[in-house]
């Protein structure tokens, strides 16, 4: 019996190690900032996955241009995101602003196309009317 509580008790001291932290940088982003960063990368990520050749071919380095749009760099933007990574309760923030941004965008943009869509069906009925007259 002490042999297993000898055990049990080793095997729990084992279990708790040392857990890196990742400390606050000095040149963390704000959390508002962070959020429209991440809104603009992940539309960048969508435009590139929808237009890989051409992306390639002109060789655009977009990443670069919304760091320098930001004022920030990629290292700053890496300890930024593993500090805001190690506090689950301000990282689900962040995603969760970045989601409603994201959907508020998509609304607007998914409005315009349907006023877009509904003006040439109108410009048709039109043009097809004046056709007809004729």
């Amino acid at each position: 019996m002490k042999i297993k509580i000898v055990f049990l008790l080793l095997l729990v001291l084992g279990a708790c190690q040392d857990v890196n932290i990742a400390p606050k940088p000095k040149n963390l982003i704000p959390e508002g900032k962070m959020v429209d960063l991440l809104v603009d990368l992940q539309k960048m990520e969508a435009v590139i996955s929808k237009n890989k050749n051409s992306f390639e071919l002109r060789k655009v380095k977009v990443k670069n241009l919304i760091y320098e749009k930001y004022q920030v760099d990629s290292l700053q933007v890496v300890e930024s995101s593993n500090y805001y990574a190690e506090d689950f309760t301000t990282n689900a923030r962040i995603y969760e602003k970045v989601i409603v941004k994201l959907e508020a965008q998509k609304k607007v943009i998914d409005s315009l196309y349907d006023e877009e869509i509904k003006a040439t069906q109108d410009a048709k009925i039109k043009s097809k009317k004046q056709a007809d007259s004729l």
